[in-house]
């Protein structure tokens, strides 16, 4: 193993060959060479010795619940973090002082063998259930009530500490036991899935969560994602889903949206928003889209050759951020060309968010000067691009209904998406409100006036088998 001392001898070993062995180097060259490896070998081994830190922990921990039983255990994970506009940024002293009274608080109350440093803000509870013989439902209540315990002492112990914008520091929290289906069998798994919970609360923006059994097989889900997504890749189990795009006045089907879905197994279909990141971390996302682009074109040509469907039915693609930076229009050109189809007629999604980068602003160029359609996919956040969107051009504007209620829409709603539409038209681009989920949402879109719709007031996202049943019964048209 790489101990600390090699970097020492190493930077030793460094600095003597830039002193002797580079003699015509000027002195102040040389003392900041020599300064700059001492940095970096001091980088180097608080990063190790922070690697080493946690793998003792792990260690320290497995040994003192070797041989206890997870089911009457739950779990904590504490992080703190400055949540104002420099973010990340603590004041040292501040830091290290409240840490301290924070740590030793919360191992008086939960004793010394049962909280750990975890990181610098980053603190893990263990502690046994009052019953361990107590449901599912008492059990969930007394992590509620331990949980809102610690969350009160943070604050309390906030108000006392000598630091300016106090309101900025929060403290999340993730709170974990054994399921119903009892699969956590050691510790340190329920520590993982307190981590987890903790991170679904941050990035919810709330200041707990505790697991339940939806959390709990999201979790599973993520763990088996990891282990599985490169064996499923070369298993060929991503493929396109394929929703219907429908003119609101002619009610035909115009076209359709194609979707990457992972097929585990026969009764078991995965939205791509649930193994996007881990495809991404992995470096598979492009190669996936990719796969599901060609089994699309090759699916579409396919239903054009067998004449169910018109010869300009639209194809709308979805790429991820990523691969819109990483493909080459080529690619994509020559996969069109090999089904023999026009390019016009496919035209790739760009959420509203990747407006922001300058790559796939050129990349937009690039995609129309080689003759696709690109379609700006609107309020899929709680933010919009505005500029972006008015300083580049587009051929349409899906319309995400997100804000609007599920059973009615008032005149304030009605007068925002009115107002779109308008700027739409005047623009002259294509209008698609998406996620039509119900009559009353296609009643709004019919008074809006917009071009095209789809959702699953009409079907969820079908693949090929059920799609083409789907083209041959509503072959005149959908009347809704």
């Amino acid at each position: 193993m790489f101990q600390y001392k090699h970097f020492a001898l190493a930077s030793l070993v460094l600095i003597i060959i830039t002193w002797i062995g580079l003699p015509d180097l000027n002195q102040y060259v040389k003392l900041i060479s020599a300064a700059a490896i001492l940095i970096i070998q001091t980088l180097l081994i608080a990063r190790y010795n922070r690697s080493d830190a946690l793998t003792t922990l792990k260690k320290k921990i497995n040994s003192h619940y070797r041989d206890k039983q997870a089911t009457d255990y739950f779990c904590l994970a504490l992080e703190y973090r400055n949540s104002g506009k420099y973010l990340n940024i603590f004041d040292n002293n501040f830091d290290i002082n409240f840490h301290y009274e924070f740590f030793s608080k919360l191992k008086k109350r939960f004793g010394r063998n049962h909280v750990y440093k975890w990181d610098r803000n980053q603190i893990i509870i263990c502690t046994i259930f009052s019953d361990p013989n107590m449901g599912l439902k008492e059990k969930q209540d007394e992590q509620l009530v331990v949980t809102r315990e610690v969350s009160s002492y943070f604050r309390n112990l906030l108000k006392t500490m000598p630091v300016d914008n106090k309101h900025y520091i929060k403290l999340t929290i993730g709170t974990a036991s054994q399921g119903a289906n009892r699969e956590i069998t050691h510790i340190l798994d329920l520590i993982e899935l307190a981590q987890y919970t903790k991170i679904m609360a941050y990035e919810e923006n709330v200041q707990w969560k505790i697991a339940n059994e939806t959390i709990r097989a999201m979790k599973s889900d993520t763990d088996d994602f990891v282990t599985t997504m490169e064996e499923s890749f070369i298993l060929d189990e991503f493929n396109p889903f394929f929703q219907p795009v429908v003119n609101l006045e002619s009610n035909q089907i115009v076209g359709c949206e194609s979707f990457v879905r992972w097929q585990k197994n026969s009764y078991r279909v995965i939205e791509a928003r649930k193994f996007k990141d881990i495809a991404n971390e992995k470096n598979l996302i492009k190669n996936i889209d990719l796969r599901v682009l060609n089994k699309t074109l090759r699916f579409i040509w396919k239903l054009g050759s067998e004449f169910l469907i018109p010869d300009n039915f639209l194809v709308y693609i979805n790429f991820s951020a990523h691969t819109l930076k990483e493909i080459e229009i080529s690619q994509l050109t020559d996969l069109v060309k090999m089904y023999g189809l026009a390019p016009e007629l496919i035209e790739f999604d760009i959420k509203d968010i990747s407006l922001t980068d300058p790559s796939v602003i050129t990349y937009i160029t690039d995609l129309r000067k080689a003759g696709f359609k690109v379609a700006i996919d609107a309020f899929n956040t709680d933010t919009f691009a505005l500029k972006a969107f008015l300083h580049n051009d587009f051929d349409s504007i899906k319309i995400d209904k997100s804000i609007l209620d599920k059973e009615k829409t008032d005149n304030r709603q009605f007068l925002f998406y009115k107002s779109i539409v308008r700027i739409a038209h005047a623009m002259k681009l294509k209008k698609i409100l998406k996620g039509v989920e119900n009559k009353t949402h296609l009643d709004f879109a019919r008074k809006l006036k917009v071009d095209y719709v789809q959702g699953y007031y009409f079907t969820p996202p079908l693949d090929e088998q059920q799609f083409t049943e789907y083209l041959l019964k509503y072959k005149d048209g959908i009347y809704v």
